[in-house]
């Protein structure tokens, strides 16, 4: 019951919203003769026989304006549609009105869309902070303006990188790193050089982290490192301190700034990137044709990791 009041509640939303986005678009004079001739058709002549029958003392005016103001009152009946699809073709076709000439089926798709994804936001932002874990929530489409600006500016970002350099003194106070394999660009994929790393404790794998060396559009939202820890070694803080390794390999490259992803619940991953402190940036939908989004996840956090500091 619900979900079908909140249905309804958005349809009408929606229907509301298109309407006053075609009104908005009638604000010529030729629109405004259309939208108030399409008024008194329809119902406008109703209110002019209440109004004068009143007046006059006609009865016979009053009753069938007041039949037909109540009818058009009435629920269902499509008075404000047939009214506004009526002052269009006026407008148009018999006015010869061309300035406007927005699509009523596209309107009410593009307005329902984005009202479905707000609520989709919504349901996101309540997941999240059930989890307790973030100091404020920012969602974001990954074609909004803010977004893709700063997308723009992370793909301009400039590293170092003549080759792949030793990585033989990555010792921490409880783990090291060794690396597994170092992985070459590949232009034609838009890939950049990567280390990939086997995280040690005491001559044994504990997990796997990954430093990817440069700036792309995939990488803002796919981060720069990727990590993991077998599950008998987690909770001893192994992965911080492997970040916090890997980071020095990104300064040799010149690299100020590395940006970590992680799925918006993944409550561990988020830990690790606040001990680290990195610096949430937002929660983004995933573009389609990335290829996280084609492995199945759809909102991501992205996070700006400063360290220089």
């Amino acid at each position: 019951m619900k979900k079908l009041m909140h249905m309804l509640i958005r349809f009408w939303k929606v229907f509301f919203l298109t309407v006053w986005e075609i009104v908005k678009e009638m604000r010529t004079v030729r629109g405004i003769i259309a939208l108030i001739f399409s008024y008194i058709m329809y119902h406008g002549w109703a209110v002019f026989f209440v109004a004068f029958g009143t007046i006059v003392g006609n009865a016979w005016m009053i009753g069938i304006g007041s039949a037909v103001m109540l009818f058009w009152l009435g629920p269902g009946t499509p008075v404000i549609p047939l009214i506004i699809v009526t002052a269009l073709f006026i407008q148009r076709y018999i006015l010869f009105d061309k300035k406007n000439m927005v699509n009523i089926v596209d309107k009410w798709k593009e307005l329902n869309a984005k009202e479905k994804m707000d609520d989709q936001y919504k349901d996101i932002k309540d997941e999240m902070s059930l989890l307790n874990v973030y100091d404020k929530i920012i969602i974001n489409d990954s074609q909004d303006k803010v977004v893709q600006k700063e997308e723009v500016a992370f793909s301009k970002r400039k590293v170092t990188f003549d080759d792949f350099i030793d990585t033989s003194d990555l010792e921490g106070e409880r783990i090291s790193l060794q690396c597994e394999k170092t992985i070459p660009a590949n232009p034609s994929k838009n890939y950049v050089p990567a280390y990939e790393f086997y995280i040690m404790r005491d001559g044994e794998i504990v997990g796997h982290i990954n430093l990817r060396v440069g700036h792309t559009r995939a990488l803002y939202y796919g981060g720069h490192i990727g990590y993991s820890v077998n599950e008998a070694y987690r909770g001893h803080g192994y992965t911080v301190e492997a970040c916090k390794l890997v980071s020095k390999i990104a300064k040799k490259h010149q690299m100020k700034t590395l940006f970590i992803s992680n799925a918006y619940t993944n409550k561990a991953s988020i830990r690790v990137c606040q001990k680290l402190g990195a610096k949430y940036v937002r929660t983004v939908l995933l573009p389609e044709d990335h290829e996280m989004k084609k492995e199945g996840l759809t909102y991501i956090n992205i996070w700006r990791w400063d360290i220089r500091k």
